[in-house]
């Protein structure tokens, strides 16, 4: 009975291993079609993928749709895609869909969920959603947090991170000294 069950697991491993090597090269084959410019060749390849939660599919479906590449240009399926994505946790779709959010692009604009969004993104590493945390802190007048993003930012050599560390540090440097040089 033992036996049995070992040899199941193995070739469920086997199976599954095999499927997720195939969804990698075909994710692969839909990022050298858009690439090249190939788009409707890279949603053919990244829509069977997005409906079996592949998230980074899913990110790039919102991004073929927003900016209508081999797509119809449709702001309401780039969030749909976008907000898949995001759920289950990429980072670029996180970023995506709070600026969605943030201009009332495809959705109601509201800000709180932007804020969400830009932190989850900021928390997991986007070096953008980073900054515009920052900035959307700093609009706040919560300068600590401000700064704090604007500093990881900084480490990830994210354009404007510096810029905007060195003007708050001009107007609250006793506020952020930990940050200010």
């Amino acid at each position: 009975m033992t036996l049995k069950i070992t040899r199941t697991i193995i070739l469920s491993l086997a199976i599954s291993t095999s499927f997720l090597a195939q969804a990698q090269s075909t994710f692969e084959e839909g990022y050298k079609a858009a690439s090249n410019g190939n788009y409707q060749k890279a949603f053919n390849i990244w829509q069977p993928l997005a409906k079996q939660d592949n998230a980074l599919a899913q990110s790039n479906l919102g991004i073929l749709y927003e900016n209508g590449w081999g797509v119809q240009q449709s702001a309401e399926k780039a969030f749909f895609w976008y907000q898949k994505s995001a759920d289950l946790g990429q980072i670029d779709a996180q970023h995506n869909l709070a600026t969605l959010y943030q201009q009332g692009n495809g959705v109601a604009q509201d800000l709180n969920k932007a804020g969400f969004w830009f932190e989850k993104a900021a928390s997991n590493g986007h070096g953008d959603a980073q900054v515009i945390l920052g900035v959307m802190y700093q609009e706040v007048e919560e300068y600590q947090q401000a700064a704090h993003w604007f500093s990881k930012a900084m480490k990830k050599n994210v354009e404007g991170a510096q810029k905007n560390l060195d003007y708050l540090c001009q107007l609250k440097a006793e506020e952020i000294t930990t940050y200010c040089k």
